[in-house]
């Protein structure tokens, strides 16, 4: 009960930070820009662009995984609510990953994108394998409470 305590306070931090932090990417790119990129190219437009289109779905995840760490806490994370909630972390997940497969085959080309890129993948793969077992484990549980 402490371990599923401690994930539904860390989720929901995850999201207040990530809120601040989409609130600030601006600052925080302009930032790194002049403080810590020596390359010297004006990409700023191009890389708060980029960001802000990966951040929506990273935030949409955060957000479902607050609410299935919230179903978790309340005991019940066997529910049509937890499918949706995975199925939006897939759908998410697709999305990062097919946009930094682009970032990475046309704009960046460096290795934190690529390995980025596969991580949001196994994401992906992860949370739409987990959600058709739990869509598996709801249908019988269903079927086994009709013929008792």
């Amino acid at each position: 009960m402490l371990f599923r305590k401690i994930l539904y306070i860390a989720s929901v931090l995850s999201v207040v930070i990530t809120i601040i932090a989409g609130a600030t990417l601006p600052n925080i790119v302009n930032w790194y820009l002049s403080n810590i990129s020596n390359a010297g190219l004006d990409i700023g437009g191009g890389v708060k662009i980029f960001l802000y289109i990966t951040y929506i779905p990273f935030l949409l995840i955060l957000i479902s995984v607050m609410k299935l760490s919230g179903k978790l806490l309340k005991g019940s994370p066997f529910c049509k609510d937890s499918i949706k909630a995975l199925k939006v972390i897939s759908i998410c997940s697709f999305i990062a990953f097919v946009t930094y497969l682009a970032g990475t085959i046309f704009i960046y080309k460096n290795l934190i994108c690529i390995v980025i890129t596969f991580a949001t993948m196994m994401v992906f793969i992860i949370s739409s394998v987990v959600r058709e077992l739990i869509n598996n484990g709801i249908e019988l549980q269903e079927e086994n409470d009709l013929t008792i």
